[in-house]
C-alpha cells in the first residue's frame, strides 16, 4: 500500500499483491499479467497439484508437487526479493507433513 508519485504508484486500497488459483481449474500452470487497472506490483498464480516421484529419507516415494509462478513490476519489486518469497514458500511446503 505504498505511495510513489515518481513511479505512478498510487495508495491502493487493495493491496499490492494479486493471487490467483488456477490449480482449482486443474490447470498445472499459468503466469499471471499485470494490468495498469488493478494497480498491483505483484501476481502470483497457484497451479494444480500433481502426484509425482519425490525422494523423502533417501527412497523415491509418491509425493505432490505444485507450480507457483509470479510476475513482478521491477519498478517497485527486485527480482532478488521475489526469489526470496519463493524460498519461502518452498520451505513451507516442504515441512508440512503429508
Amino acid at each position: 500500500n505504498w505511495h510513489i508519485p515518481l513511479l505512478g504508484v498510487r495508495k491502493n486500497a487493495f493491496g499490492s499483491v494479486m493471487l490467483t488459483s488456477v490449480g482449482s481449474l486443474d490447470i498445472e500452470f499459468a503466469i499471471a499479467r499485470i494490468y495498469p487497472q488493478s494497480r498491483n506490483s505483484v501476481m502470483m498464480s497457484v497451479g494444480a497439484a500433481r502426484e509425482e516421484p519425490v525422494v523423502r529419507n533417501g527412497q523415491v516415494v509418491p509425493g505432490k508437487k505444485l507450480k507457483i509462478a509470479f510476475t513482478v513490476d521491477h519498478r517497485i519489486v527486485d527480482g532478488l526479493h521475489g526469489a526470496y518469497m519463493l524460498q519461502t514458500f518452498q520451505r513451507i511446503f516442504e515441512s508440512r507433513p503429508v
